[in-house]
């Protein structure tokens, strides 16, 4: 022990002591992680800084060259208090750095430093010195950007792959999400949108469903994969699920990458909703005239959700982004705002505290206490766990109610597209073909879109679920549903049971749309309604022209 000094703020979260001597205090406020200027010899505090952008996002460690390092997502970032932006100093893919940050940092020169980092590839911790190289020992290669809304590890890990093993091309992410603040965590949709309207499209873009794809497939700005697909000799478009490529096609031309997908629809017994994959909303109106009272639609949801999920599943029914038309002024839109009227603005929350609630809650669906559920189908399991667990008898996905009776659609877990004005297109093709191959699929999350990993898929659900001991000796066991104290037993599924499944995924032919912007306009004026204010007709009236305008602006 050197020194002890008293202080009397307890908000200090931390002190640094840069390569100086001089010690900074951080602590945190209202808006994220602050910085002041510490006296060593009074523990007196200083002045006031705050990090450019989100501070949340960063690890901080004391500086060497710069008051403080910053550990962030994809690079180590150099600080000095007051400055009004960072300055990247490593970035990790850039290195082919296979780990999401480093840590225990120490600087010893302006070009050298010490740190621990988790090795994806190694599936180890190490110990390092970093050592910043010579950009002119580094080899040439032509440089792709990909541009996201934030970093999927399993994206930069092939990033860093591609990058070790290509000889003539270099990927490198540009991740949007350093414009977000602790004020609006929505600054990087915002950047990136206007930057692909500008025309500064990366080469490849990582797309989800907080981007108007509608809106770029509309305006002509990605480039058309088929031949690529059918010119490649790795990779043929019978290796693929056809139906799901058709699906994310437009006007029979593939603009989106999607290696596995999920599909968004909503679950009900056979015995209450029939046996046909879609209905109206009519079909359900009349059914709910036949249960008791106290009996929901959807278990504890409110509006919002409702209108969201609506929209994600069922909004091409109401408009065609391709034409510009809408219909919003309907009378199948307006009987939806009267159906989504019924769910309550806000959550019960004194519900949550009836013991009743609890006891009840595994069984709701079986006792047809609540009669629909929202699923993500995203493999076979979750069918099964669905129909033999949560229900309890056979199950129809019946989709959300919609007068043209498509109420699921298909979702991705990844989403990418080449840019039509990328000059080294073929480069961002290698790098995403890697994506269909069986290699990547096997281990990914959702329905594959590889047909040899998607037949496995088929025979493995009809199996137990098993696991290896230390033996390494295969031990089968059972998956189980628990209503209250009572284990349910989940058989494994049959032959016509995944017929079954495979049949509804085929028949889906329309995607999830979350288009942010639309569902706000939709939101604001709906509120006229549910708050008496305005009939469903003069709210649906008013959402017409706004959104007609906004699809026509944006198309």
């Amino acid at each position: 022990l050197v020194k002890q000094i008293d202080v009397t703020d307890d908000s200090i979260g931390g002190i640094y002591i840069a390569e100086n001597g001089k010690a900074i205090a951080s602590y945190w406020g209202e808006n994220g992680q602050y910085f002041k200027n510490m006296n060593l010899e009074t523990g007196e505090l200083s002045e006031e800084y705050h990090i450019p952008g989100n501070s949340y996002s960063y690890s901080i460690y004391a500086g060497y060259g710069y008051d403080l390092l910053l550990d962030g997502n994809n690079a180590l970032y150099g600080y000095n208090l007051g400055d009004e932006e960072l300055t990247e100093i490593m970035n990790y893919i850039d290195s082919d750095l296979d780990a999401s940050g480093v840590y225990d940092i120490t600087g010893i020169s302006d070009t050298e430093f010490y740190a621990n980092f988790y090795s994806y590839s190694d599936e180890r911790t190490c110990y390092a010195k970093f050592t910043k190289v010579d950009p002119k020992d580094v080899k040439d290669k032509k440089v792709l950007v990909l541009g996201c809304a934030y970093t999927d590890w399993d994206v930069r890990r092939q990033v860093v792959q591609f990058n070790k093993e290509s000889d003539e091309y270099r990927i490198q992410i540009k991740d949007y999400s350093i414009y977000n603040t602790e004020d609006d965590y929505n600054q990087a949709y915002t950047q990136l949108n206007m930057d692909i309207v500008s025309g500064k499209v990366p080469d490849i873009l990582m797309l989800n469903a907080s981007l108007p794809v509608d809106s770029y497939l509309a305006k002509g700005l990605f480039e058309d994969l088929y031949p690529y697909i059918d010119a490649d000799e790795e990779i043929d478009r019978s290796d693929l699920l056809e139906s799901v490529l058709e699906t994310f096609s437009t006007d029979g031309k593939l603009y989106q990458l999607v290696p596995t997908f999920s599909v968004l629809t909503v679950a009900g017994k056979t015995s209450n909703v029939g046996t046909a994959e879609g209905w109206t909303l009519d079909e359900l109106n009349a059914l709910m005239e036949t249960k008791g009272e106290g009996t929901e639609v959807f278990f504890d949801t409110i509006r919002d959700t409702v209108l969201s999920y609506c929209m994600q599943m069922s909004s091409e029914q109401f408009i065609n982004w391709e034409t510009g038309e809408c219909s919003f002024d309907s009378d199948g839109f307006i009987k939806l705002l009267e159906f989504i009227k019924q769910f309550p603005e806000e959550y019960d929350e004194s519900r949550y505290d009836d013991e009743s609630f609890w006891q009840n809650y595994d069984s709701m669906y079986r006792d047809d206490r609540a009669l629909l559920s929202i699923m993500y189908l995203n493999n076979f399991s979750a069918y099964n766990r669905m129909e033999k667990g949560t229900f309890g008898e056979a199950i129809t996905l019946v989709g959300f109610p919609s007068d043209n009776r498509k109420g699921s659609a298909l979702d991705y877990n990844l989403n990418f597209a080449i840019s039509s004005k990328s000059a080294n297109k073929d480069g961002a093709w290698q790098f995403l073909k890697y994506f269909l191959t069986y290699e990547y699929q096997k281990d990914a999350y959702g329905f594959p879109t590889n047909k040899k990993r998607y037949e496995e898929l088929k025979q493995e659900a009809m199996q137990k679920p098993y696991y290896f001991d230390e033996n390494d000796q295969k031990v089968e066991y059972d998956e189980s549903y628990w209503i209250g104290e009572v284990e349910v037993i989940i058989p494994p599924m049959t032959e016509e049971e995944i017929q079954r499944v495979e049949d509804f995924i085929f028949s889906v032919d329309q995607t999830v749309n979350y288009n942010e912007n639309l569902l706000n306009i939709i939101k604001e004026e709906a509120d006229g309604f549910f708050a008496g204010q305005k009939s469903a007709k003069e709210v649906a009236g008013i959402i017409q022209s706004r959104v007609k305008i906004y699809v026509n602006e944006n198309r």
